[in-house]
Order: C-alpha cells, then structure tokens, then sequence
C-alpha cells in the first residue's frame, strides 16, 4: 500500500510539473498570436504550414523512430546506444537528402503547389534536424524522469519560435519572418537540448562500442519497421490537407485552415504529448505489477472525456468572435472552420493522449494498422470533395467527420491493447 502511495505521488507530482510546463509553453506562444496575426497575411501562415508540414513529414523517419525505443530501453547501456543511434542516423539523413531536394527543388515545389517553398527546401532539411535532436532528447528526460528539464525544453522551443517569428515582422525579412523565426527558434531549441544533455549524462555515452550499436539496431528493429512508418503516414495524414486544399481552393483559404488549425492543435498537442508521456510511464509501472493496466486507462479516458466535452460546449458559440477579437478581423473565417473542428480536436486530444498504450504493451504493428486507414481516409475524403466541387466549408465540414471517426478508432484499439489482449485487425474492421 505505501509503494502504490509513493507511486501515486509521483504521478501526481509528474503530471503537475509536466502539466505546469506546457501551460506555459503553449501561453507564451499563443500571447503572440495576436500581434502576428496583424503582422502576417494569411498567405504567409499557408508558406508556413506547407513548410511545417514537409519538415514534420521528414523528421518522422530520420532516426528510423529509435528514440521511442529509449524510455522502454531494457538497460541503460541499450538507452545510451538507442540515443546515439538516433541522432547520427538524423544527421546522416538529412545530410544525403539535401543533394536531392537542391536538384529536383523546382520541380519538387511546383508539383506540390507551393513555387514559393523553392528557396526554403535546405531550410527544411536543417529545420528536421533540429526537430528529431528535440525528439530524441524528450524520450531521454522521459526515461530518466526528467520532468523539470522537459518542460523547460518544451517552453523554450514554443517560446523561441514565437519570439523570432515576431522580432523578424520589424526587421528587413519581414516578407519570410514567419520563416525564419521558426528555424531559428528551432536551432536555439537544439541547442539547448544537447547543452543539457552534455551536463547531465555525458559519462555513460563514454563506453559505447560497435558491437553495442548493432545489438540494439537488430534487438529494436521494430521502431524501424513499425512505429517508423506508423508515425511516417500520421506525418503524412496530419499534412496533407495543406497540399491537397491548396490544390482545389485558393492560397487564402488555406491559410485560413492553417491559423485554425494552428491555434486549435497547439496547446493540445503540447498537453496531450505530455498527458501521454506521463500516462505511459505510470501504465508501464502498473503493467510490470499487475499484467493491466485496464483499470488505470478506463479511469484516464472518463476523466479525459468529461474535461474536452465541457471545454468544446464552452467555446463554441464564440470562436468566431474570439479568432476576430484576438488576431484581427481579417481571420474571422478561421473562427468558423475553428467550430467545424471542434469534435475531431477534442477526439484527437483523447486519443493522442491515451495512444502511449500501444507503446506500453508493444502492439506497435496495431498503431501502424491505424495510421494506414488514417492516411487513405484523409486524402480520400479531401479528395473526393474536393472532385465534387464542394465549396471550403462543406470539404471541412466532412473532413472533420472522418478523422473524428478514425479517433475513435484508435482509442478503442489503445483500450484493447491495456488489457494485454491481441487484437485481431478483422475485429477492428
């Protein structure tokens, strides 16, 4: 009983820490929306998502996803050598994609519909970089429970990209401002992951021998093969609205689907990432005791549930307003694609936030199941709409149906999967 009130304080203590941190990161960020909201036209935020989403698409795979491997890691030698992994296999990556892209950049950024994106493809390169050192270092201050230093990452890279996309409106760059602060806040965020880690831990990566490397490359071969490509067509789904909108409708349109979904995803996607850093450790600790952890995400889910659905009643009605009074009138159609999303970013809140029980249990192949069906639902139902001539709202409207159904999808199958059941894909379909 005294070891399960010691863990319960920890979680507790966790989860607030953690909690504290991304409240802050995701306050700062969007305190500034504001201002560039006035600075930038919706034109630039659409540059922005296309880049975004293209920097998103390569950082998923350039460490072949051996940093998720970190935190369930058996030894801390096996940790040690998953992290160095990751981060050469990053900077090997990136450095060969770059001849590719600056030959075929042209041709490349035409094709998708963004000719402006030309001169930002090395940017974009350099930008995932940057974003898999940020990744990497998570799933370490994870692992060793690290949770002061990971909120501070957390609010250092959302602060820093907020604060250099606003000193550069003032500047000579303001043309590429939203640009540039986001890789320079990416860098700085980088560079603050690497100094910490060089403060902390830079002992145990002394003894790593070769032979080590290629034992956790065969003995976690599943990152590569499964949750690589899982997270590779989530990357892919989550960004090819961008692309494919663009393609039917007009780059102002788009850029009004961007700031929506830009304010909307921002803070959940902060506070679900560290919901779930926080629940998969303690799921982990009640597996390894009990053999389920059942009890615990049926508890996480209801409380979860009730918090979105009052939350989404609540804001409703006044996103239209809010967008108009907080970023300027011109965004006010971005408060009414807000409403359409409503039900799909609560959805994606659970279930991002409960998704860490694939991780726990090891169903890996399940999630990369999931984000098949995710993927072809997205850039068909877009599609499709999009071939009917359907106007923006009605293309959206129906686009926030079928992700909210995949959500829901995906929260049945992390249930089925605390239990320590094998779900069988005909189940699922």
């Amino acid at each position: 009983m005294q070891i399960l009130n010691i863990q319960n304080s920890n979680f507790i203590k966790n989860t607030f820490v953690l909690t504290l941190g991304t409240a802050i990161a995701q306050v700062l960020p969007m305190l500034l929306y504001p201002a560039l909201g006035r600075l930038y036209t919706p034109e630039q935020f659409a540059v922005l998502a296309a880049i975004t989403s293209f920097v998103s698409i390569i950082s998923t795979f350039v460490t072949g996803k051996y940093e998720n491997a970190i935190f369930i890691a058996d030894t801390d030698k096996d940790a040690v050598c998953l992290f160095s992994v990751a981060l050469v296999m990053s900077l090997s990556i990136c450095f060969i994609l770059t001849i590719p892209l600056y030959v075929f950049s042209d041709s490349f950024t035409v094709y998708l519909g963004f000719s402006t994106l030309d001169s930002w493809i090395q940017i974009c390169i350099s930008a995932s970089f940057f974003m898999a050192i940020f990744n990497i270092y998570n799933e370490w201050c994870v692992r060793y429970e690290y949770f002061k230093r990971l909120s501070i990452n957390k609010i250092v890279n959302s602060a820093g990209i907020s604060l250099f996309k606003l000193v550069f409106a003032y500047t000579n760059f303001a043309n590429i401002g939203l640009v540039a602060g986001d890789w320079i806040g990416r860098f700085f965020s980088s560079v603050v992951c690497l100094f910490s880690i060089k403060q902390l831990d830079t002992s145990c990566f002394c003894d790593i021998q070769i032979s080590d490397i290629i034992n956790v490359l065969r003995k976690y071969r599943e990152y590569p093969m499964f949750n690589m490509p899982a997270q590779l067509l989530n990357s892919i789904g989550i960004s090819s609205p961008i692309f494919i909108l663009n393609y039917f409708y007009n780059q102002t349109d788009v850029g009004y689907y961007a700031m929506t979904m830009s304010v909307l995803t921002l803070p959940v996607n902060i506070i679900s990432l560290s919901l779930r850093d926080v629940f998969r450790k303690k799921a982990s600790d009640i597996l390894i005791v009990e053999g389920s952890f059942k009890s615990f995400f049926v508890k996480t889910l209801f409380i979860l549930f009730v918090v979105t659905s009052i939350l989404s009643i609540c804001v409703y009605p006044i996103l239209p307003w809010l967008f108009k009074f907080v970023l300027g009138s011109q965004w006010g159609n971005s408060g009414v694609f807000a409403q359409y999303f409503i039900p799909m970013i609560a959805l994606d809140f659970i279930a991002m936030s409960l998704s860490g029980s694939l991780l726990v249990s090891k169903k890996l192949k399940y999630n990369f199941y999931w984000q098949v069906y995710y993927v072809i639902l997205t850039i068909l139902t877009l599609y499709i709409a999009g071939t009917c001539s359907l106007n923006i709202s009605n293309t959206l409207i129906i686009y926030s149906i079928a992700r909210s159904s995949a959500y829901v999808l995906l929260i049945y199958i992390s249930f089925k999967s605390s239990i320590n059941f094998c779900v069988s894909i005909l189940a699922i379909i």
